[in-house]
């Protein structure tokens, strides 16, 4: 009787122990929340990674492309209107449509050439009144160079029509380099298999003036451009494809697990954005700074960057 009741009263202690009291209901397990993700660590102890900050304010369908076509976003100067390429009718690759959306809500996205088939490399002129593009022209199979107005006031203009855009015996591949004052437009136009030709297009009287010697074609010719700055790879993550906001303030970046994140500089904290599982391929950001356009293979998203 002595070793039972010793047995006992162990058996007590040990159930007091873990929360249970004979003779007494066992209590209900206490309700609990959901279980907290944990944010991934950042590469760069200055810069920890926080929840997204961002809002989504609208999403466009995007040309696929899986060849570099040079810009396939661009802002319009001191605006919060968006270029874009977009899939063709009958075709999602390579040559769509040029369309343009305009902020606050980006709603009801406006086709501006309705009969270009768009290839790439939007440049939008300093004042924002035209912008040139990459075409391709079914009618021969040649690149050419075209210009557009944002208001419709007039139709898409071919700067090279008919045999003017034939510069080699191929598919006489476009790349435009810039703007240039009074009305001129820079070019690259293949002169052969690894040839390029410096171009001068002036718009006021269509004159194609080839500049300087043949050179041999850059491979990066036709790559999205960034707004780049030297930064301390010792303090920053480590960011491929970084491109700063236009007040240095904010760095849109993609890594090497092909996530889009917004770094700010002032806050000394970075957040992943939310593109799903679409390999990112382009971000630029809105003149003054507050929207990120951000292309992937399947959508074209605008964020406001900051707004949380």
């Amino acid at each position: 009787m002595k070793l039972r009741a010793a047995f006992t009263a162990l058996a007590c202690l040990i159930l007091a122990a873990c929360g249970v009291i004979p003779g007494l209901p066992t209590p209900a397990p206490a309700e609990s929340g959901p279980t907290p993700t944990p944010l991934p660590t950042s590469t760069a102890p200055g810069f920890p990674i926080v929840a997204d900050r961002s809002c989504l304010l609208a999403e466009f369908e995007p040309l696929r492309t899986d060849e570099p076509q040079g810009d396939l976003l661009a802002w319009r100067p001191g605006q919060n209107v968006l270029a874009y390429a977009g899939p063709a009718v009958n075709s999602n690759w390579y040559a769509g449509t040029l369309m343009l959306a305009s902020g606050p809500d980006f709603s009801a996205p406006v086709n501006l050439a309705p009969d270009v088939h768009v290839f790439g490399d939007l440049t939008w002129s300093p004042d924002g009144s035209l912008l040139a593009y990459v075409a391709l022209r079914l009618s021969d199979g040649l690149y050419t160079v075209f210009t557009s107005s944002p208001d419709a006031s007039s139709p898409a203009h071919d700067w090279m029509p008919g045999e003017a855009a034939r510069t080699e015996t191929g598919s006489s591949s476009k790349a435009i380099t810039g703007w240039l004052a009074g009305r001129r437009l820079s070019i690259l136009a293949a002169c052969g298999p690894d040839c390029d030709q410096i171009t001068e297009i002036n718009l006021n009287d269509g004159q194609i003036t080839p500049v300087g010697e043949q050179i041999r074609r850059a491979p990066g010719r036709l790559a999205v451009t960034l707004n780049t700055r030297e930064y301390d790879a010792a303090v920053y993550p480590y960011m491929p494809v970084a491109n700063w906001s236009p007040d240095g303030k904010k760095i849109a970046y993609f890594d090497e697990d092909d996530r889009a994140l917004i770094l700010l500089e002032d806050e000394k904290q970075q957040y992943i954005l939310d593109i799903g599982v679409g390999t990112p391929r382009e971000a630029k950001w809105s003149p003054d700074g507050t929207l990120l356009a951000v292309r992937t293979d399947d959508v074209i998203y605008i964020f406001d960057a900051v707004c949380k």
